[in-house]
């Protein structure tokens, strides 16, 4: 019960802020960018069927265990995402709407995360980024202050790495 709270009072903060709605608009926005560059970027096919080389992540040696579609079933998983991010994101504009929004958000990063899971050559900063600022979106309390801080961090770390260097 204590979780059901939690995540009701999650989608009410979101719904209280105009501003945290536009974000979870961009957020979700986020995803049809990345669908763009793994559709553009044909070897998306090679990484998640089930019959291609893998290259696992050190911390999942089974990753070819999680893959079983074919090469149209990925075409047909990855238009899948692009609707579901698509949907999410202008569900966001409505208040009204703001808690199917935010369960298909949800959604949408357990898809990309599975699939980021699936090849150790899909890492890349690009993705995890957005993986912790939506999910600090979707589960951190005081957003309007946490979010911005959290990528503020993004840059000052980047830059004392290129310092360091």
């Amino acid at each position: 019960m204590k979780l059901k709270y939690y995540i009701i009072s999650q989608i009410q903060e979101i719904k209280s802020y105009k501003s945290l709605r536009w974000y979870g608009f961009f957020l979700s926005f986020s995803h049809i960018v990345t669908f763009f560059f793994w559709h553009r970027n044909s070897v998306i096919h090679q990484y998640l069927t089930k019959n291609a080389n893998t290259v696992c992540w050190p911390q999942l040696p089974f990753c070819e265990s999680l893959r079983f579609l074919s090469s149209e079933g990925v075409e047909i998983f990855l238009y899948i995402y692009l609707s579901a991010a698509f949907l999410s994101s202008f569900l966001f504009l409505n208040k009204k709407t703001t808690t199917s929004a935010y369960f298909l958000f949800l959604l949408i990063n357990l898809i990309k995360l599975y699939i980021y899971f699936m090849d150790y050559r899909l890492s890349g900063n690009y993705h995890y980024m957005p993986f912790l600022v939506s999910f600090a979106f979707l589960f951190v309390r005081q957003k309007l202050f946490f979010i911005p801080l959290l990528i503020s961090l993004f840059y000052l770390f980047a830059g004392i790495l290129k310092i360091s260097n």
